[in-house]
């Protein structure tokens, strides 16, 4: 999981698994904060 975060701060929206980070509670806090939670 810590690969995808350093991934997700260099470029989440250009990599295709944008979804799949964002997904993710810890990835979804530091892009934006989700509305369920």
């Amino acid at each position: 999981m810590k690969r995808l975060v350093k991934k997700s701060k260099k470029g989440v929206r250009k990599s295709p698994d944008a979804a799949k980070v964002s997904a993710s509670p810890n990835t979804a806090s530091l892009n934006y904060a989700p509305p369920s939670i």
